[in-house]
């Protein structure tokens, strides 16, 4: 099984090399059975530094946000990778994966900070719990009753008075020559490069998380 786990995890890092391919959304559903050990063990690095202290909870992964920016065409298509609940500090975790130096959206960048600041002026969460519950669809409903409100309960949206953000990306991506806005965006967003990610975990599968990150380190030069 380690075997077939170490080619299924090197098969997709080599996939990187190939057009039309989207790494992120292969190894998407690999970090999503980690992520919460990744957080909890990253927050509680005194060398790293980039994730607040806390207990944190996963809450749900491809969270919809509401947007008016018309370059995303709707309503719905600005999503969150991961969400994260800090039960410690009542606050909330933006999640982002980048497998590639070169997918850095501005756009969305800008739009998780002006979720951040709404939630940090309104001394509350509810209104990203409000806008899920709008959506009509039978997937967003499904998706909102037996994963969102399994993981955490609706009252505690109100209690949430802030948020951060952080992004899992490749190494590369400080080294490339970006535009001044981007650049200056860049600069300002905490980074956890795959070489960050802790190589031992309190999980279930911590043996098969370490041969996963071992087969994860090229994406830092992607």
């Amino acid at each position: 099984m380690n075997q077939f786990l170490e080619d299924l995890i090197k098969n997709i890092v080599a996939n990187r090399l190939l057009p039309k391919i989207q790494v992120e959304r292969q190894i998407s559903p690999i970090f999503e059975i980690f992520i919460e050990s990744l957080i909890n063990c990253l927050a509680q690095d005194i060398n790293i530094k980039k994730v607040k202290e806390g207990k944190y909870r996963f809450i749900a992964s491809e969270f919809p946000l509401q947007t008016e920016n018309e370059e995303y065409g709707n309503l719905r298509s600005s999503n969150i990778d991961f969400l994260l609940f800090n039960e410690t500090e009542k606050s909330l975790l933006f999640v982002e994966l980048k497998t590639d130096s070169s997918s850095f959206d501005l756009n969305q960048y800008t739009h998780y900070l002006a979720v951040i600041e709404g939630i940090q002026n309104n001394n509350s969460a509810a209104g990203m719990y409000t806008f899920l519950k709008s959506l009509q669809n039978d997937k967003y409903r499904y998706y909102k009753e037996y994963i969102v409100d399994a993981n955490i309960q609706a009252a505690l949206w109100s209690e949430i008075e802030s948020a951060d953000v952080l992004y899992i990306a490749s190494q590369s991506i400080k080294d490339r020559q970006w535009g001044h806005i981007k650049r200056a965006a860049i600069n300002t967003i905490p980074f956890i490069h795959f070489c960050d990610l802790p190589e031992q975990i309190e999980h279930d599968y911590a043996e098969k998380w370490e041969l996963i990150r071992e087969n994860l380190l090229p994406l830092d030069e992607n």
